[in-house]
């Protein structure tokens, strides 16, 4: 048995028949802290002061049954957003129907079978903590960066003459502040938000855009990732499919939230919805909105590209621009718009400036199992450590080739890295 601090939450098993509370308390209390209510106004009283993470409410009760409890429930501030699970032997259609309609997330019929029961309060304790990290998240950070932001805009106010804004001057002085609140939050997030920004900056620059928007671009790769500061800390290196699915759902999140923080100020309203659009993707697959082609505003599909160049630049060890440029025309017209993909050439050199490895007249990259896309040609023979062949020099990788050659990395991983070939920088 785990101690209480070490427990997954606290579930409120809500029931008139001591049999049915002793069940669940024998599935449950292993993991979870465990409180009881015999009737529905008891249970109202505990949920308003213990506030547990889960209910598990009985529908068929004396005086009060288990849909008027839990409208009371959602009707109050401090209990409507607990998790209510009905817990009954009803089957009928019209009973689920209305167990959905006063606010239930989900059912457990009897006979009750144990290890389903664990299972999906295991699943609504999990999200029910999502949900309170978020809330304080909104509390917390949200009213700290508002804060400085705030002041950062009244010191803004004050030089925006005429020639502050001939010259950029308010911009620049947001942009500058930016970087420091960013640098002061999270030092690692800023290196990256910099690289985007500069990289989405430089390519608005080489289409010959206006300063203004030159200027909002570059704020939309500072801010496009501020979502994610005081989240919990997940690995966002690994690949979004490697996330489990509530990671994946709460990851998929921070564009939203990125524009929360960022449409509190006026002046960046435009700003904000670069950074809500920034994974959306050219064919339509992508997140928040599945918006494609042009529907996704211009500084989104900059920010976009500058943030794939950054993540791919940084996963392999030399020749990076290279690299992350041949990764990027390999998904061009499908994640990225392709009239956008050239004016990103100059930038990305310029930044991950590297002298090019050539081996024997192949310009070539070393890169990790997870980084490889369909497409990519191999310049060396590839081989397991028992010395099995993954791929032979000159092979152009297939999505077959690239699970088996994930799926040899962990069991029976080569001696040697993966060489890829990539264009010349020059």
């Amino acid at each position: 048995m785990q101690n209480d601090d070490k427990k997954l939450g606290t579930v409120l098993i809500v029931d008139d028949m001591p049999d049915n509370i002793d069940l669940l308390i024998d599935i449950l209390s292993d993991e979870f802290n465990v409180k009881v209510a015999t009737n529905g106004p008891s249970a109202l009283k505990i949920a308003e002061s213990a506030l547990p993470d889960v209910i598990l409410l009985d529908i068929m009760m004396p005086d009060m049954d288990g849909y008027e409890v839990c409208e009371s429930l959602k009707k109050r501030l401090e209990t409507r957003n607990i998790p209510v699970i009905f817990v009954t032997a009803l089957s009928e259609i019209s009973s689920e129907e209305r167990g959905f309609e006063v606010g239930c997330v989900d059912y457990l019929t009897k006979p009750i079978s144990p290890s389903l029961a664990l299972a999906r309060v295991r699943t609504h304790a999990s999200l029910r903590k999502a949900q309170i990290e978020l809330e304080e998240w909104n509390s917390n950070l949200k009213s700290r960066v508002l804060a400085i932001i705030g002041t950062m805009r009244e010191q803004v106010q004050k030089v925006n003459d005429l020639q502050a804004e001939q010259s950029g001057g308010s911009m620049n002085s947001m942009i500058i502040a930016i970087k420091g609140l960013l640098e002061l939050i999270d030092a690692r997030n800023a290196t990256h938000a910099e690289a985007v920004s500069k990289l989405a900056s430089e390519a608005a620059r080489c289409m010959s855009l206006d300063n203004k928007t030159i200027r909002k671009v570059l704020l939309g790769g500072l801010l496009h990732d501020i979502g994610k500061l005081g989240l919990p800390e997940y690995d966002f290196t690994r690949p979004l499919t490697d996330l489990t699915e509530n990671e994946q759902k709460n990851y998929k999140r921070h564009p939203l939230r990125s524009q929360y923080l960022v449409a509190e100020n006026e002046e960046l309203s435009e700003v904000s919805l670069m950074v809500r659009h920034h994974h959306e993707a050219h064919n339509g697959t992508g997140y928040p909105d599945g918006l494609s082609g042009e529907e996704i505003p211009l500084g989104a599909r900059l920010i976009a590209i500058a943030d794939f160049i950054e993540h791919a630049a940084l996963s392999v060890k030399e020749d990076k621009a290279a690299y992350a440029l041949n990764k990027l025309n390999l998904v061009s017209g499908v994640l990225f718009d392709p009239h956008l993909i050239g004016y990103f050439s100059w930038p990305t050199r310029s930044l991950y400036f590297q002298g090019i490895k050539i081996i024997g007249g192949i310009t070539e990259a070393e890169v990790p199992p997870q980084e490889l896309t369909p497409g990519m040609e191999v310049t060396r023979d590839l081989l397991t450590g028992s010395g099995i062949v993954l791929a032979v020099q000159g092979a152009k990788l297939e999505n077959n080739a690239i699970t088996l050659i994930r799926k040899y990395y962990l069991t029976d991983p080569p001696p040697n890295g993966i060489f890829i070939a990539v264009q010349p920088t020059q």
